[in-house]
């Protein structure tokens, strides 16, 4: 069976959805016929049981790197596993403990959210974070980087609620919880001292924590002295069906952000970590989500006003779900796993092909659309919207007159071009090449390959740039 050495950590310093990340690429791997081994520390016994029930393997380390005994413990794992893909999800893995791994010959993943390295040893760096494009990574020419939401690597519990619709409710009741395992700063409580101040008939909450949250015993004597009914859950299981009850949720600015969006769950982020601060913005930007700020600086009295607000903004609410969605497609395991199959394969290749472009696409053409050069370069140089764009671009889909392609560089999306049939065989072009990629003549390859499917699909001989 093809193997998956995973190495990441988790405690009360490491979030929580380091590990639900990577165990989700590894069900995406099991799903082809391969298998996955853990490398981590300390786990509790609550997610080593889940690791175990969900047929992984488990190295258990005593020390985290730079302790020496952590390589020399990984090193044996990839001894036993040659040729494997390995996957490092955690800020202290530095460049020096990426090139043992690649000296010990195997491909690299590297998930990471902030671009702090010096350099990324890797074949492969995943950032699945909606302003992953805006960082900056430095790495070898021939890594590959797979950034933005396209990516969000989902739980089959989550892909299962696929073709489940979410019914807002004009006015919201049901408010979810969920600001991480640890909440180390105790934010939780924080929110519930807020949810005493909404004014709202039949207002209940769940409030969802993991099993070592240091706070437990504060929490319990906060949920008990509520006047609003809360459910304190500690380690749930069931995440999305918690996220179908719900009609608003309060979640911190890391993993949970994606997956309230792929359930259309309006939600108000508080960040709790610098590393969630350009999501949480973006998510604003977009419309998908109301940004509290970081919590050190909210007051309870921001919290349960802005929860008020949104509880009786059915549009707002409206808005954020069908944002929420279009975001985060559900199917960034495939993508990400049919990359490494295509990189591990001897028949691998980094060559151009051209697709069709969906829905899913959405947010990637936004944020070409509203590069700054690409404005520069338009009739109009201001900044489009998310919801005019989604708006449009869902309209253009459905139109017999248009056409959009999207052109890859090894699965990667680089470029996109788009076609209108304008009458008496003209079609009007309009393209755009992602930053990165720009002066190596892919425009030209571009409209070379897609010219022949306008003139099958549109009846167009001739073309005029726009």
């Amino acid at each position: 069976m093809k193997q998956l050495v995973v190495r990441v950590d988790t405690g009360l310093d490491v979030g929580m959805g380091h590990m639900m990340r990577c165990l989700a690429l590894a069900h995406g791997w099991k799903s082809r016929g391969g298998q996955a081994t853990f490398i981590t520390i300390h786990p509790d016994k609550t997610l080593l049981q889940r690791l175990s029930d969900d047929g992984f393997n488990v190295v258990i380390l005593e020390q985290s790197y730079p302790d020496p005994s952590d390589w020399e413990i990984t090193s044996q794992v990839l001894a036993a596993n040659l040729g494997s893909w390995t996957v490092v999800d955690g800020y202290h893995l530095d460049p020096t403990y990426h090139m043992h791994i690649r000296d010990a010959g195997h491909n690299l993943l590297v998930i990471d959210d902030t671009a702090h390295l010096h350099h990324y040893q890797a074949s492969i760096v995943l950032n699945s974070n909606i302003a992953a494009n805006k960082l900056v990574y430095n790495c070898d020419r021939d890594t590959r980087l797979l950034l933005g939401s396209r990516y969000v690597l989902l739980r089959p519990e989550f892909l299962e609620r696929r073709t489940w619709s979410r019914e807002i409710a004009r006015v919201a009741h049901k408010v979810l919880i969920t600001l991480g395992g640890s909440d180390r700063e105790n934010a939780t409580h924080k929110v519930i001292a807020a949810l005493q101040d909404v004014c709202i008939p039949g207002l209940e909450a769940k409030v969802i924590v993991g099993a070592t949250n240091p706070n437990l015993d504060v929490l319990r004597r906060a949920t008990q002295d509520s006047h609003v009914k809360i459910q304190l859950l500690t380690d749930a299981k069931n995440m999305p069906d918690l996220m179908a009850w719900a009609d608003v949720a309060i979640t911190a600015g890391g993993t949970t952000c994606w997956e309230v969006a792929f359930m259309g769950l309006p939600s108000l982020v508080l960040v709790l970590a610098a590393n969630q601060l350009s999501s949480a913005e973006e998510l604003d930007e977009m419309g998908a989500a109301h940004n509290l700020g970081c919590f050190d600086g909210v007051r309870v009295e921001d919290i349960s006003e802005a929860l008020s607000k949104i509880i009786e903004d059915y549009e707002s609410r409206l808005l954020m779900s069908q944002v929420g969605k279009s975001i985060v497609d559900g199917d960034g395991c495939e993508r990400v796993v049919d990359i490494l199959d295509n990189l591990q394969s001897e028949n691998s290749s980094n060559s151009l092909s051209l697709r069709q472009a969906s829905i899913s696409d959405a947010v990637l053409l936004w944020q070409w659309a509203n590069d700054p050069i690409t404005r520069e370069n338009s009739f109009n140089t201001e900044s489009i919207p998310f919801d005019k764009h989604l708006t449009w671009y869902t309209e253009a889909l459905k139109e017999s007159n248009v056409r959009i392609w999207m052109l890859e560089l090894g699965q990667v999306p680089v470029a996109q071009i788009r076609y209108e049939n304008r009458g008496q065989d003209l079609a009007e072009i309009s393209y755009s090449v992602a930053d990165g990629h720009r002066g190596q003549g892919l425009g030209t390859r571009l409209l070379h390959m897609s010219h022949g499917k306008v003139n099958k699909e549109l009846g167009a001989r001739r073309l005029r740039g726009v």
